[in-house]
């Protein structure tokens, strides 16, 4: 559910489209099919519920009693995601209304939004564009006694104004022998635009420390994504802060989080939230923003409006059914390397190590089609890579199984795989580990964790490169799981 505070800027944005419709319609040469756009440059559309409202309000201003009445309570469908044409689409009902929202699931922020609002009865139908700064594009509108296809419009000049001199005095010329003074010309002052005031609470995106932009889960995996962001306000953010989600899919999130420190102006934050893959396959994203301790809601941008967001592919199901998958649920764990904490999935061939999920590995000795963890350490000698995963309960009749091993193709390969745990006070303890090299041959692990039946314990899963040939330092965990 979207929450129902709004945010000023928007506001401010309806004033002005009333404002600018006065000034149209006693404009002389006014075209029938005008382009509204606010005065301020900053975007102000934080989502699809918005542009419907600003469609609406254009339609109230421009087609008088064509549209909607103005207190439509509106009920919004699930949103659709068409991954062959790449167009998220939502869908709100009210009587014989039917208003659809669309826009690229490419473009999270800064996007234009195609609104179509229709009605049976009475007839009528409009075509849209609602661009980032709230500017309403016409493309097509009609009813049941008229139909209008619209152009660009032609832009109508203002009317240019001559200033008249209440007098105008004769200048006498001075005797020849007079000299006469030569004026100096003064220098044109432009004046100096006015800085926006800092706003008390305001917000400044620095990096996704998990999940990238589009990646790839499959149906139910848990992950969790981080954002690392910096209050740019003049306020404290405290503990009575939250993370709200905003709108898209929740992906199974809670929709309030309280901020998890005191954020001082200048100073940084990393906000995590776990959440599930869904179900079905297809592109999901999700808007988040904040909210301080009075209910305002602020995010990102000039106007400290806009939201930030979670954006991932899920590609089906993985086909297995373990009492835990480390491969399906990697992303829930934490992964570092020697230079610290590391994006996941990460970034190939970064020098600070990576680990990417993958569906057609080709192993030393084979090419699998099962989940499979390629791990890189980071590029030093004695570099490794490991994930920390979340807590989980051991069974009396566990084993961790897997197999690991090098990458085909790279032939200088010599890494030791291990896998720990962490016990509830924070202790580390190894269970085993495993050298490997390219040699043809995987090792195969059927581990015995019985012997913790009943503890919490997180796990560990770890690979150090044991030479100098850190490109040729390309392992797998092949689906690593418990039964």
């Amino acid at each position: 559910m979207k929450p129902s505070g709004t945010l000023t800027a928007f506001s401010k944005y309806l004033l002005i489209l009333l404002l600018s419709a006065l000034w149209l319609t006693g404009c002389a040469g006014f075209n029938a099919s005008p382009s509204v756009t606010p005065t301020s440059s900053a975007a102000v559309i934080l989502g699809p519920d918005a542009a419907r409202d600003v469609a609406l309000a254009y339609i109230r201003t421009f087609h008088p009693g064509a549209g909607p009445a103005k207190d439509a309570i509106w009920f919004a469908e699930p949103e659709s995601h068409d991954s062959q044409t790449g167009v998220s689409t939502l869908t709100y009902r009210y009587e014989n209304w039917v208003v659809t929202v669309s826009s690229p699931m490419t473009t999270l922020n800064e996007t234009t939004y195609t609104v179509t609002v229709e009605s049976s009865d009475p007839s009528m139908n409009w075509r849209g564009q609602v661009d980032p700064d709230g500017a309403v594009q016409e493309i097509s509108f009609s009813t049941s006694d008229q139909t209008a296809t619209l152009q660009p419009p032609t832009q109508t000049p203002l009317p240019s104004f001559t200033a008249t001199p209440s007098a105008t005095a004769t200048a006498t010329p001075l005797p020849s022998s007079t000299p006469t003074e030569t004026v100096t010309p003064t220098s044109t002052v432009t004046p100096t635009p006015t800085p926006l005031p800092t706003p008390c609470n305001a917000a400044q995106f620095v990096e996704d420390l998990t999940i990238p932009d589009g990646s790839t889960f499959f149906s139910g995996a848990n992950f969790t994504k981080t954002w690392l962001l910096k209050n740019i306000g003049t306020c404290t953010w405290t503990n009575d802060y939250d993370l709200v989600f905003w709108g898209g899919d929740d992906m199974d999130a809670d929709p309030v989080r309280a901020l998890p420190d005191q954020v001082r102006p200048g100073e940084n934050v990393e906000l995590s939230v776990p959440m599930k893959a869904p179900n079905n396959p297809g592109d999901y994203r999700g808007l988040w923003i904040l909210r301080d301790d009075d209910g305002n809601y602020f995010g990102l941008g000039p106007y400290a409006d806009k939201a930030f967001w979670v954006s991932i592919n899920v590609i089906g199901s993985s086909g297995n059914d373990f009492a835990y998958d480390f491969a399906q649920d990697y992303c829930a764990a934490v992964w570092t390397s020697a230079t610290g904490r590391i994006p996941c999935p990460g970034f190939i061939d970064s020098p600070d190590g990576f680990v990417q999920l993958s569906s057609n590995a080709n192993l030393e000795n084979r090419r699998e089609n099962e989940p499979t963890l390629w791990v890189h350490p980071n590029a030093q000698v004695d570099g490794y890579l490991e994930g920390r995963y979340p807590s989980y309960k051991v069974a009396d009749t566990d084993h961790f199984k897997a197999w690991v091993g090098c990458l085909q193709g790279y032939k200088h390969c010599d890494l030791t795989f291990y896998l720990d745990y962490y016990d509830r006070g924070g202790r580390r303890y190894r269970l085993d580990s495993w050298d490997e090299t390219l040699d043809g041959q995987v090792s195969e692990i059927d581990l015995d964790i019985s012997h913790l039946a009943g503890q919490h314990i997180q796990f560990i899963l770890g690979v150090q490169v044991n030479n100098k040939n850190m490109d040729d330092a390309q392992g797998f965990w092949f689906v690593p799981r418990i039964e």
